[in-house]
């Protein structure tokens, strides 16, 4: 969603930079469809348009043909990062099927299928086509080597590139891209620098978040504060307020009215204020973003209820038809990303798309088994697009049963773990607060596929009466050890309770001791414009302290650790290994890579 906003941002920008008087028309995906379709373009005559170009998407091979068909003289550009898929026609039925599909059909009669493909019907320009050697980089970044390849081919000096780089380092982030690789991680550092911060939008949506974003911006706050506004206008905005995100974006210049409310109903009414539009749409960015959560935390409870009864989870992936549920397609992506953490296995939700086929998202389980959630889906008999643990997907009604019984052959419920991979173990009585801050003022280096590293913190004895929980429903769980912070942020309200071992038979002042193990991050936390070191417990395990050591299990043969996928038993160990790097890379000394070319062939393509 972000990616595809930076991208047609950024391609704006190129075009009007080239050819100022060029007249541009944009044509939004308001259903969340993917990519050029052949109604959107019909609205158009053949006369007013001369080229087309579908950044950070593409088109189906019907769309394509059609638009071919009706438009020829149009000249149509891809500039793209997913990977492309092949498409099946069966020549009798006129029908476009899926590669199952289509293998039972060829066993039958090798010549009624026709393999075809959108790049057929146009120009494209993809990263992984198999010739660029980088294909890391999101949308964003393939319109970004367009435009260097474009300057390229005509002498153009493409300096002015670099005004766009805030808004590629996000649409890369925002894509959650793999940022090992040493150019796609250039863009991303240099657009996090200070001097880099010139789009107008960004600038307003961060002063916004500030009390959220207290280190600046890094790979860590962009893409889990900054992007999931967008997302979430994107996703979950009106057709309007769509619209006035990407004009915002773009730069375009209005004065916005703003009526302030009373902070109490005694007050005088605030008088009204102007502001740009890039105030506005930071200000509206926010508010859709909580519109957006209260209805996920809805849906959430309805599913999980519908999980619960229809005992769905006994299934190695979690297959939910919510088609009576969630009322908008584009939340199920969030909702299944929520889901895969609360079931710790993949999610697959589904909502009817017409009388015979579902259609829906996946979301890969990324400390399980399954790590092509996509591939695998695939092996089973559903049609999956997109990235290879978050991707669209549709399945015929009356093959959904055969598919979950296929997934489940091939990954049993038993083998359905959990893996904790952790970066070092450390006694309890041996942490210092230098640690903790040694390895958390390197934040910056942090995000996506340079995880923030994790530790194992084994053998923690303290009193039961020393760990406090606070908030409205105890959310906050927090105590001291040796002379270190540990705090437990969002926890269900069961949670205080299952830490310090409280029961029923338990009454006044707890006084257990207890002996935890501690799965943690390091982190600043700022109080008063002042930063302290603090460690962040993600997972835990606790018995009641008799005097013996609490060890992690013992480490299996393989170099991943792993913990019982069981909700049940709150004090299973922890069968967690030491991980070190293959090999280490010094993250902020990345220069600038080398111009790599994207090859333009067409001078149709002049400006």
């Amino acid at each position: 969603m972000t990616d595809g906003y930076t991208s047609a941002t950024v391609l704006t920008g190129i075009i009007k930079h080239l050819n100022p008087s060029a007249n541009i028309k944009y044509l939004f995906s308001y259903n969340k469809e993917h990519g050029l379709t052949f109604e959107m373009l019909s609205k158009f005559s053949k006369e007013e348009v001369d080229i087309v170009f579908i950044p950070d998407a593409s088109m189906n091979c019907s769309d394509a043909i059609q638009i071919k068909r009706n438009f020829p003289e149009i000249n149509i550009v891809s500039i793209d990062h997913h990977t492309v898929e092949q498409e099946y026609l069966d020549k009798e039925t006129g029908l476009w099927v899926t590669a199952q599909e289509a293998d039972e059909l060829v066993k039958k009669d090798p010549n009624r299928i026709k393999v075809d493909c959108y790049t057929n019907y146009c120009t494209w320009v993809n990263d992984c086509d198999g010739q660029y050697p980088n294909s890391t980089l999101s949308g964003v970044g393939v319109v970004r080597k367009f435009g260097e390849a474009y300057c390229e081919q005509y002498g153009i000096d493409d300096k002015w590139l670099d005004d766009y780089l805030d808004l590629i380092s996000l649409g890369i982030i925002a894509d959650s891209m793999d940022v090992r690789n040493p150019e796609t991680r250039w863009y991303v550092l240099a657009g996090l620098k200070e001097e880099s911060f010139k789009n107008e939008f960004l600038n307003e949506l961060q002063d916004k978040m500030a009390d959220e974003i207290h280190f600046g911006r890094t790979i860590t706050n962009v893409g889990w504060v900054l992007a999931p506004r967008i997302n979430g206008v994107v996703r979950y905005g009106t057709e309007k307020e769509q619209e006035d995100l990407f004009r915002a974006m773009i730069g375009e210049k209005e004065t916005v009215i703003y009526q302030p409310r009373r902070k109490k109903a005694s007050d005088p009414k605030p008088e009204p204020e102007e502001h740009t539009l890039q105030w506005e749409m930071a200000r509206v960015a926010n508010n859709v973003k909580s519109r957006q959560d209260t209805q996920v935390r809805k849906f959430m409870e309805q599913i999980v209820k519908k999980i619960d009864e229809e005992e769905l989870n006994k299934n190695s992936i979690l297959f939910v038809d919510c088609t009576s549920l969630v009322d908008k397609k584009s939340v199920t992506g969030l909702v299944a990303n929520k889901l895969t953490s609360k079931f710790c296995k993949p999610v697959v939700l589904l909502r009817e798309t017409s009388k015979n086929e579902f259609g829906g998202s996946c979301r890969g389980y990324d400390k399980g088994p399954v790590k092509n959630l996509m591939e695998f889906l695939s092996e089973a008999g559903i049609s999956a697009h997109g990235h290879s643990n978050a991707a669209g997907v549709t399945v015929k009604k009356d093959k959904l049963e055969e598919a979950i019984e296929k997934c489940n052959q091939m990954l049993p419920l038993e083998d359905c773990t959990t893996v904790f991979p952790v970066d070092w173990e450390i006694p309890a009585n041996e942490m210092q607060n230098n640690y903790v801050r040694e390895v958390a003022e390197n934040y910056r280096i942090w995000g996506n596929t340079v995880p923030t590293p994790t530790f194992a913190i084994s053998n923690l004895r303290i009193n039961a009466s020393q760990i406090t929980a606070y908030g409205d429903t105890k959310s906050f769980i927090r105590f001291q050890h040796n002379g270190v912070t540990y705090i437990k942020k969002y926890c269900p309200a069961s949670d205080y309770d299952n830490m310090t071992l409280r029961d029923r038979k338990t009454f006044g002042v707890n006084k257990k001791n207890l002996k935890l193990n501690l799965i943690c991050q390091f982190q600043l936390e700022v109080w008063e414009n002042k930063t302290y070191p603090e460690v962040k417990i993600l997972n835990y395990d606790v018995v009641e302290d008799n005097g013996e050591e609490f060890e992690f299990a013992e480490k299996t043969k393989t170099t991943s650790s792993k913990v019982t996928n069981s909700k049940a038993d709150k004090n299973i160990k922890s069968k967690l290994a030491k991980v070190d790097l293959e090999e280490e890379v010094n993250w902020d000394e990345i220069d600038k890579p080398k111009k790599k070319k994207v090859i333009i062939d067409d001078d149709d393509f002049v400006f």
